[in-house]
């Protein structure tokens, strides 16, 4: 899944931190943990993206700038499948639909907000973390042999696994991916991992199924996709150094990121048709 610019902005936010989708209070929904705050106690960090959100410290705040036009020219990219009769003619390939990629770049100012200065500086050492953890996840695929129990919904469970295994993603076949959901049982072609053991609803067998170990201690989103799959391209720090503040109780550390990502956009599909064969000639 490749992303428009409000969908950028929901996936940058959790590359700053956790997102917690049950939460309804907004300082509880993207949050970024520190174990240390620099006087020995833990704090968790609230990211917002609206101005109109109330000032709490320490917080984060994120601010996306997007530039156009696009860097090149949209990519149309078509889906087809067979003609369904008796509508259509079963040997001719139909388009389904259509969706230009394109590369947009953003400017991403981030903006941590702290009343003390060692607090500030553990902050935006933890947030840098965080984000070397997205750009730079490591796996290795594994197989589940044994222990699987279906249920009457096709979904199967084991909680007999190795779990000295961190598995991070699951796909099948060429590729593949499995989404990471808490709604296992009604969501086909996905996985979900509790403390009461590991689920998938394979779209297949759950015998093709392959599992990806975090072997670095990577991150990726809450959905199961890592960074290249939502689309984004590269993430260059531009600018990152102190700056006063107009409240002087205030410390404030300011970063500004260039990303580049790629933009999808659905469009009309056009000619409905791809080929056919007549005669042993593809026309």
């Amino acid at each position: 899944m490749f992303l428009n610019s409000a969908q950028f902005t929901r996936y940058f936010r959790e590359i700053l931190g956790d997102f917690f989708s049950a939460e309804m209070i907004e300082a509880k929904r993207f949050v970024l943990s520190v174990a240390d705050n620099g006087m020995g106690q833990p704090v968790d960090v609230p990211i917002f993206v609206r101005r109109k959100d109330k000032a709490q410290y320490p917080e984060i705040r994120m601010t996306p700038f997007f530039a156009d036009p696009t860097l090149f020219p949209p990519k149309p990219n078509y889906s087809y499948s067979p003609g369904i009769p008796p509508m259509e003619n079963p040997d001719i390939m139909y388009k389904r639909e259509r969706v230009d990629s394109q590369v947009r770049r953003s400017q991403v100012q981030v903006d941590i907000y702290a009343l003390d200065k060692m607090e500030l500086y553990q902050i935006r050492d933890t947030l840098i973390r965080r984000m070397h953890q997205f750009l730079y996840v490591e796996v290795a695929p594994f197989i589940i042999p044994e222990g699987w129990v279906e249920d009457a919904n096709g979904v199967y469970s084991n909680s007999g696994y190795d779990t000295t295994f961190n598995i991070i993603q699951a796909y099948e076949g060429n590729y593949n991916y499995l989404t990471k959901t808490a709604d296992v049982e009604t969501t086909v072609g996905s996985w979900n991992l509790t403390d009461e053991g590991l689920f998938v609803n394979p779209f297949n067998e759950i015998s093709d199924v392959i599992f990806l170990d975090n072997t670095n201690e990577g991150k990726v989103f809450s959905d199961g996709s890592n960074i290249r799959q939502k689309g984004i391209l590269i993430i260059k720090t531009i600018r990152s150094h102190a700056i006063s503040d107009p409240n002087p109780l205030i410390e404030r550390w300011s970063f500004m990121f260039r990303v580049d990502f790629i933009e999808e956009i659905p469009m009309g599909v056009g000619r409905t048709f791809k080929e056919v064969d007549v005669n042993g000639n593809s026309q």
